[in-house]
């Protein structure tokens, strides 16, 4: 009998724990979790990142923002820790309700990655938000978009005219940025001029 108390003590003392061997799942624990995310540093294992997120997303952890903190940065370093195969690690957080989608666009955002703008663009398409239950426009439109722009995507712009009941009219000015009075200011006025005779 001692024999076998003694076994399993020491089968329960050498047997690894999912927290420390980076075999998380999306069945863990939060507290299995909270122990992998604490042990991450030590021992990075971007695989099993998203299943660590589900169960995050799972206990409710980001419902407050403010004490979403510790668990937005987690996933903005490991995002920002695998350049290479960032855009591969945020797509396969995703399926994601609406409500939640801010958490992953502020950890790009937090990622520290130096283009973490353009792996904002591609993934934003995935996320497309609530509907709005606004009525479409009735009323005559521009839309204008510079082929330069880093926070707008022409697609975006394009799709605008969904929402226009009234005459549609879209434009793009090449080479300039989002600041396209200042970068263009006379093919601007032009557009514009000519859309108001």
């Amino acid at each position: 009998m001692r024999y076998a108390v003694i076994m399993l003590a020491a089968l329960l003392v050498v047997r690894p724990t999912a927290a420390t061997t980076g075999d998380v799942d999306a069945g863990a624990s939060l507290g299995a979790v909270q122990r992998w995310i604490y042990n991450y540093r030590a021992k990075p294992d971007p695989v099993h990142v998203p299943a660590a997120v589900r169960v995050l997303f799972k206990a409710q952890t980001f419902k407050d923002p403010e004490n979403a903190g510790i668990y937005l940065g987690f996933i903005a370093g490991a995002i920002g820790a695998n350049p290479a195969r960032a855009e591969q690690l945020v797509d396969s957080l995703f399926p994601l309700p609406p409500e939640d989608e801010w958490v992953i666009v502020r950890a790009i955002a937090y990622s520290g990655l130096p283009d973490w703008k353009n792996l904002l663009s591609h993934v934003a398409p995935r996320m497309p938000g609530p509907q709005p239950s606004l009525p479409p426009v009735q009323a005559p439109v521009l839309g204008i978009w510079s082929d330069a722009d880093h926070y707008l995507d022409g697609e975006r712009m394009r799709q605008s005219a969904a929402w226009v009941a009234g005459p549609w009219r879209y434009a793009e000015i090449a080479g300039a940025s989002h600041w396209v009075p200042r970068d263009a200011s006379g093919q601007l006025n032009d557009l514009l001029l000519d859309w108001l005779r």
